[in-house]
């Protein structure tokens, strides 16, 4: 690095700290609701002035210091860029969780109600599709293998048969929406963006409940 380039670095290192600590100063008097409200961007200014440093090259910097406030432009920007949903990667913390049986034992629990039922009942294909919209589904059937995008999963849900295969694509077959709704899931979990689904058709799961008292539904 030559003498301008190491000049360039102090300016901008200079600027920054005088952007930050104004940043900070204009908190102090912000009431703790707001505060709240602003925790996403609060933690993401942090982050750029502890990282920002490292990150930059000269032209990064040069070009930075055309801004009088270039945290704050850096800062927008992150945010911007996390802006995304985590529908996904919050359906797959869930399940670790109910999957594994975490947080028994670490975190405070409350009672079951003696009044209420003493499990849960089953959860149909219909009630999954429900609770996770926008999702992507892989589906192993009584039907057959079934893959639903989001937009497929709607057209299902609104009453629109979908194909299912044995495992050779080229033999599909129509399964209608209703025997496929109105299946019960055996056992679900999440992986490379999609929820992988084992459903059986209501009878068959009644009979193996008679022949297996013990055999319960593992969901997320």
């Amino acid at each position: 690095m030559d003498q301008n380039e190491k000049q360039l670095e102090k300016k901008l290192r200079d600027r920054i700290e005088a952007n930050y600590r104004s940043y900070i100063q204009q908190l102090q008097n912000r009431p703790a609701a707001d505060l709240i409200e602003q925790a996403s961007e609060i933690a993401a200014v942090k982050l750029v002035y502890d990282e920002l440093m490292d990150c930059c090259n000269a032209d990064d910097t040069e070009y930075l210091l055309r801004f009088e406030d270039p945290l704050l432009l850096v800062s927008d920007q992150w945010l911007a860029e996390q802006n995304v949903s985590h529908r996904d990667e919050l359906g797959h913390a869930l399940w670790n969780i109910t999957d594994k049986g975490l947080g028994e034992g670490e975190y405070a629990m409350l009672e079951p109600s003696r009044d209420g039922p003493e499990e849960a009942g089953p959860v149909t294909v219909r009630e999954f599709l429900e609770q996770h919209p926008g999702s992507c589904f892989d589906m192993m059937t009584p039907g057959g293998f079934v893959c639903l995008t989001p937009e497929k999963a709607a057209l299902l849900l609104s009453g629109q048969s979908v194909k299912g295969h044995s495992g050779d694509i080229e033999y599909a077959m129509e399964i209608p929406a209703e025997e496929l709704l109105n299946q019960e899931v055996l056992n679900v979990g999440f992986c490379d963006g999609s929820w992988h689904i084992l459903s059986d058709d209501v009878h068959d799961m009644e009979q193996q409940a008679a022949d297996s008292p013990d055999q319960g539904v593992r969901l997320c």
